[in-house]
């Protein structure tokens, strides 16, 4: 948001207070939701929901567009984490705890790599590279 023009200030209080009012939110209106809706189905719509919200916070210039943006992305991002261990739940009912720590390690070992690839995202379009984001001067070994 930053780099769209908006203040460093009030992006960042665009990001803590809409998304994680949109958390709060989310997970109060889901729950319902979650009784009738397959968990599978829940998680797949609040994936390509987080996509959607997540690339509009990042090329809107307007701070009211990116602060429903920011919550949107919070209400999408909601149901993911418990309906994710419910699901785990479920399936595994050998070592249900081992298998929910992993899931909760790979989840936060995703965190840290998403957020370094949209920082990276960022950074290289500021810079004007045309190199996809994904480029590594490693890539041709």
């Amino acid at each position: 948001m930053i780099a769209q023009g908006i203040p460093e200030g009030r992006a960042l209080n665009i990001l803590s207070l809409g998304f994680a009012l949109g958390m709060l939110i989310g997970r109060v209106a889901v729950a319902p939701i979650l009784i009738t809706v397959p968990a599978s189905a829940v998680t797949l719509a609040s994936a390509v929901l987080m996509a959607v919200t997540t690339y509009l916070v990042l090329k809107t210039r307007s701070p009211k567009v990116a602060w429903l943006a920011v919550f949107c992305a919070g209400l999408a991002m909601a149901p993911v984490f418990p309906t994710t261990l419910a699901m785990v739940g479920n399936t595994f009912k050998v070592a249900t705890s081992t298998a929910m720590g992993l899931v909760i390690t790979f989840g936060w070992i995703g965190l840290a790599v998403s957020s370094t690839l949209i920082g990276e995202l960022l950074a290289r379009t500021r810079r004007g590279s045309r190199k996809p984001f994904w480029y590594s001067p490693f890539s041709r070994c």
